[in-house]
């Protein structure tokens, strides 16, 4: 009797490790996807930071005065 509820004390034990694995590889999956997609808005917020900021360097350039040859230009 003592080897019975051995076994079922161990098969409960499996049962629950088991399903605890299954309840672990679908939180990681579920992890890695939103980080995947987060990684991808990342990457698509900075092109669009760098353009805008690239659009912001000509207008910047496009007011400054046209300096001489000899002449420096003010330190911005």
């Amino acid at each position: 009797m003592e080897e019975t509820a051995r076994a079922d004390a161990l098969a409960l034990a499996l049962r629950r490790i088991e399903a605890a694995l299954v309840r672990l590889e679908s939180a990681s999956t579920s992890l890695c996807e939103r980080h995947a997609a987060l990684g991808q808005r990342h990457r698509a917020l900075k092109n669009n930071v760098a353009e805008a900021l690239g659009e912001i360097d000509v207008l910047i350039a496009a007011t400054r005065p046209a300096t001489s040859p000899g002449e420096k230009e003010d330190a911005a």
